[in-house]
C-alpha cells in the first residue's frame, strides 16, 4: 500500500513509529526536530535558481550530463560525484550550523 493511502487495517498492523521519545518500540522508533536548512542556491553557488535562468543557465541538462553556469550536478550518475555533492551538503551544513553534530549516535533496538 501507498503509506499515504493506508487503509484502517494497514495502519493497526504497521502503526507507525513517530513519537517524542523514541523508545523502539513498534510506535515510537523516531523523532524529527529541525534545526537548520541549506538551499540549493547557496549549495550551487548562485544567487537565485531565477537568475541563473534567466543569465541562460541551468542546474543541469540531461543532453550534455553537465549544468550550465554551474557544476554541482555534473556527472549526474557517477557515484564518486554524488559522494562529493553528498560531502558538499555537509560541509555546508557544517559551517553554518556549527553547534549541530553531523554524526548521531545508533538509536537502539527493542520494542
Amino acid at each position: 500500500e501507498q503509506f499515504d493511502r493506508a487503509t484502517e487495517a494497514c495502519v493497526k498492523r504497521e502503526p507507525g513509529g513517530q513519537c517524542d521519545a523514541p523508545d523502539g518500540g513498534r510506535q515510537c522508533t523516531w523523532y524529527v526536530k529541525l534545526v537548520g536548512a541549506i538551499s540549493l542556491d547557496e549549495l550551487i553557488g548562485v544567487r537565485s535558481y531565477k537568475e541563473l535562468h534567466i543569465s541562460g543557465g541551468r542546474e543541469y541538462d540531461p543532453t550534455t550530463d553537465r549544468g550550465i553556469g554551474t557544476r554541482f550536478w555534473d556527472g549526474i550518475l557517477d557515484a564518486e560525484k554524488s559522494n562529493q555533492r553528498v560531502f558538499e551538503v555537509m560541509k555546508l551544513f557544517a559551517r553554518k550550523y556549527h553547534l549541530q553534530p553531523m554524526d548521531l549516535p545508533e538509536p537502539p533496538c527493542g520494542g
